[in-house]
């Protein structure tokens, strides 16, 4: 019989096995808070509103030059 550790993720509340989370080495358990799909779902939401956010200041420093 083999043990399988399953964490439960802080954002989506869903308990999934220890592999679904990222390495951690200073986490309790070594592994983080936030299961793999939460993080990359939030990292990709960051990554397109600072591009959103970038594109309205070259707009605006457009707008300045003409």
């Amino acid at each position: 019989m083999s043990k399988t550790f399953k964490g439960q993720c802080i954002r989506c509340l869903e308990i999934k096995s220890l592999d679904q989370f990222a390495k951690d080495k200073r986490a309790k358990f070594g592994v983080r808070s936030i299961c793999k799909s939460c993080h990359n779902a939030e990292a990709n939401k960051r990554y397109h509103d600072r591009q959103a956010y970038i594109r309205e200041l070259i707009a605006k420093a457009k707008e300045e030059l003409i």
